[in-house]
């Protein structure tokens, strides 16, 4: 039996039995970003590899504090990069870049080298 939070439940769009676009920004699953095909167990629909890419890239950003005058000018100045944006909790944001070139940019805001 597998140990509690070793999945994340995504949300996903059916393209076949087996196959699955993910349609949502990964928190905690990595190697796999919004976009992607992925092949997915009929049994249970857990997804057992990327199929097909999407370029996309995913970045993770922890707050320290959960204080919206230091989370919301970062996330209102990622949207304005063009980024996508989900919120785990008050703390964790998901990050979409579309491609290499405009992870580069996310990344250079971040500081992430």
């Amino acid at each position: 039996m597998p140990e509690a939070n070793n999945y994340e439940q995504l949300w996903c769009r059916r393209i076949t039995d087996t196959n699955y676009e993910v349609c949502s920004i990964p928190f905690f699953l990595y190697d796999v970003a919004l976009g992607d095909v992925v092949l997915v167990r009929t049994s249970d629909l857990t997804m057992c590899q990327v199929l097909q890419p999407s370029g996309r890239f995913v970045f993770r950003v922890w707050f320290e504090a959960a204080d919206h005058s230091v989370h919301d000018p970062v996330a209102e100045t990622l949207k304005q990069e063009g980024a996508l944006l989900e919120w785990w909790s008050p703390r964790l944001l998901a990050v979409d870049a579309s491609d290499q070139n405009h992870a580069q940019r996310i990344a250079d805001y971040l500081g992430i080298r």
